[in-house]
């Protein structure tokens, strides 16, 4: 069998670093519903690979890879505070830091996999895993809780009054449901019946 990381983390990779151009300061939000849909399409075809807990575990990991690694550009200026002697460590703690808070989101596509496979409830469970791991992050370890996805709305001072209802991490979920609804609504037409983790 073909293993993941030819069929899906690629792709999984590149929606991660497409995710990272709608958070500030480039906001280009219609990049999200691309990227997320993406995601959350190579996430729900996990039901046909052997193992399918397993690939969505890495599949998770290289999105949320990408994701982190661009995403937290704004690293790399402690380094370039003398950037002679420093400057050449950024690509390997970017990369690094990337890799480690990718686990995250490793996780909450391994935890979304437990859905129940009728497709609303695939939809709602996927944004709810994605939600709880956030919360998680910002705790575990002492917490790294930036980039959470909610915070693509802070430039947008209409849309992130909704954090005074809902919380950061309220807005995190309201993000992930829109965006990866053209692919859901997609799934649930023409892509069969999924099933939940194996394995």
């Amino acid at each position: 069998m073909t293993p993941w990381w030819r069929r899906g983390g690629p792709l999984a990779m590149f929606a991660g670093v497409v995710a990272a151009g709608a958070l500030p300061p480039l906001s280009w939000l219609p990049l999200l519903p691309l990227s997320l849909s993406l995601a959350y399409a190579l996430w729900d075809k996990a039901s046909v690979a052997r193992h399918p807990g397993r690939y969505r575990f890495w599949i998770g990991w290289a999105f949320g890879w990408g994701y982190f690694s661009v995403g937290l550009y704004w690293v790399a200026y402690a380094f370039l505070v003398d950037a002679t002697t420093f400057a050449w460590m950024i690509p390997f703690a970017l990369a690094g830091l990337g890799a480690g808070l990718g686990l995250f989101a490793g996780a909450a596509f391994w935890l979304a996999g437990f859905s129940q496979p009728h497709p609303l409830v695939r939809w709602v469970g996927f944004s709810a895993a994605w939600v709880l791991v956030e919360v998680l992050r910002g705790w575990v370890l002492t917490g790294f809780p930036w980039n959470a996805l909610g915070t693509v709305w802070a430039p947008f001072p209409v849309f992130s009054q909704g954090a005074a209802l809902f919380g950061m991490y309220g807005l995190s979920g309201l993000v992930v449901l829109a965006a990866t609804a053209p692919m859901a609504g997609w799934r649930c037409a023409f892509g069969g019946k999924s099933g939940g983790v194996r394995g």
